[in-house]
């Protein structure tokens, strides 16, 4: 906990409560904008009805023929049938003093949203003055949930257990008021939670690059720390801090089931020795797969066999400490194969040849699953071997010589054949044809019985 604190004669708080527009703003409001020349407009409409001082009793129905029973002030009740229904229900504006803790109060210079609208109005778009004294505000600091969120109230808390939905924009929009006065003003946002979802982001956006400052924390109270004569607002603050969390992962290509990933974890500022887990996401959450200590450089690095087939999705987490919040990485996603089949080939194709170019080895699959697996030798520097998907559109059931007895083409003359080189197949790497695929002769002598013509041929890197 550290007290924020401000100069004397500076700072006003404004306190974010659940609030309405009370009626002598409402007042105001209506004769600026309008209100009242719309509302004589509406209850003289021939195609809209008005019930005053009317409840909906009930509604019953479906889109384009509800019934809707409204109850009246006389005690009758009338029923009307309408195609849509549109709610809005208003709310009524939380007591701020019942919040003593964050200078309800005790100060004038700490006010709410409401109170805040009525300095902005009076000011007429000059400076928004202090209640105070009068001066100049030079520095406003809008502290979020006043009187929300309290999760005790069920069991005998103080405030309102929810969020009331429209506070934070309603601050963003308050703290542009002062940066669009004076770029200046030191303005801030303290708050729990930012909830500005849909085009509201854009408008959080607006407001950081004004220069509103928005910082995460816990306002536990506001006290009065001025000289004789004024009075300067402070607040102690309690300011999670999420530390950053750095996962980078290298696996093998294809990552096949049992195979190894090798992960390291690396977290600013310095943690040494501090707890971490990587975690999977599973169907309700997240499973912790790997716990480990990071060393005296706040890093570390662990190697994890590939669990099962499927998505893998994988993040390190880290739990909160004395310094900083409980937070996680970005993800590290990658694709787990079968060991029967490393490669994913759907099992649709009744033969297929999967060609690793950088493994220099030839997978034959039939319905998804790998049969066998040869050793071959590829193109060299200058005439390599194809990349793509391809058929199988020649057999040669007669060859000789570099072809060895068999040849199987699928791109021009770039085929898979045997050798009379046999010696190449047991170097590495072996990239010594003019692009074709080199079996030994007893493998292509092999796989030629087996695989007809229009088989598919995937050469991948």
């Amino acid at each position: 906990m550290s007290p924020v604190n401000a100069t004397p004669r500076q700072t006003i708080v404004t306190l974010d409560l659940e609030g309405v527009l009370v009626p002598e703003i409402w007042i105001e409001f209506s004769r600026r904008t309008g209100i009242a020349e719309l509302a004589a407009k509406v209850s003289s409409h021939k195609h809209i009805k008005l019930h005053l001082n009317s409840t909906i009793a009930q509604t019953s129905g479906a889109p384009g023929r509800f019934s809707v029973d409204i109850a009246q002030e006389s005690g009758a009740t009338v029923t009307e049938e309408v195609g849509a229904l549109i709610q809005a229900t208003g709310f009524t504006p939380y007591d701020m003093m019942q919040l003593p803790e964050l200078g309800a109060g005790k100060s004038p210079n700490v006010v709410d949203q409401l109170g805040l609208e009525k300095l902005v109005k009076a000011a007429n778009g000059a400076a928004v003055k202090r209640p105070s004294d009068g001066g100049e505000v030079k520095s406003v600091v809008f502290i979020q949930c006043a009187g929300q969120r309290d999760e005790a109230m069920e069991s005998g808390g103080r405030h309102l257990p929810y969020c009331s939905g429209h506070c934070c924009a309603t601050s963003i929009k308050q703290a542009m008021y002062f940066k669009d006065a004076n770029p200046d003003i030191d303005t801030m946002v303290m708050y729990t939670d930012l909830r500005v979802p849909g085009t509201g982001e854009d408008f959080y956006r607006s407001a950081q690059r004004k220069g509103v400052t928005f910082t995460k924390g816990a306002v536990s109270g506001v006290e009065s720390a001025g000289d004789d004569v004024h009075e300067a607002a402070s607040a102690e603050v309690s300011v999670g801090v999420r530390p950053r969390i750095v996962l980078t992962a290298v696996a093998p290509k294809p990552l096949v089931q049992g195979r190894y990933v090798r992960y390291t974890v690396q977290v600013r500022p310095r943690h040494p020795g501090a707890p971490v887990w990587l975690a999977r996401r599973i169907a309700d959450g997240w499973e912790p797969f790997k716990r480990f200590r990071l060393n005296g450089e706040s890093r570390r690095t662990v190697r994890v066999a590939a669990a099962k087939p499927g998505q893998l999705v994988v993040r390190a987490e880290m739990a909160a400490d004395a310094d900083h919040l409980a937070w996680h990485s970005r993800l590290w996603r990658v694709k787990v194969f079968s060991k029967r089949n490393p490669y994913g080939v759907p099992s649709r194709y009744p033969h297929l040849i999967l060609v690793d170019l950088s493994q220099y080895k030839l997978y034959y699959h039939e319905r998804g699953n790998v049969v066998r697996v040869f050793k071959c030798v590829l193109g060299r520097p200058g005439l390599p071997t194809p990349r793509g998907r391809f058929r199988i559109y020649a057999k040669d059931p007669r060859m000789s010589g570099p072809y060895g007895p068999h040849r199987m083409r699928y791109l021009g003359l770039f085929a898979i054949h045997g050798t009379n080189e046999p010696w190449l197949l047991d170097r590495f790497p072996r990239n010594y044809s003019h692009g074709c695929t080199r079996l030994s002769n007893a493998d292509i002598a092999w796989l030629y019985k087996r695989v007809p013509v229009g088989t598919p041929v995937w050469n991948v890197p």
